[in-house]
């Protein structure tokens, strides 16, 4: 992904999880994630939470 400054590089690559998480996330952090960076399966759970 191109990045406009050293420091956009190094926020994206701290954005990286390298290690897949084995419960869901909670509404929060989904949240406070770069909607980029969800996978559908995050997608779903939002989905759920607000038609909940």
């Amino acid at each position: 992904m191109p990045c406009d400054s050293a420091l956009d590089a190094v926020w994206w690559l701290s954005m990286v999880d390298t290690l897949p998480t084995t419960e869901p996330a909670d509404c929060e952090e989904l949240l406070d994630r770069p909607f980029e960076m969800l996978t559908n399966d995050e997608w779903g759970q939002l989905r759920q939470l607000v038609t909940a």
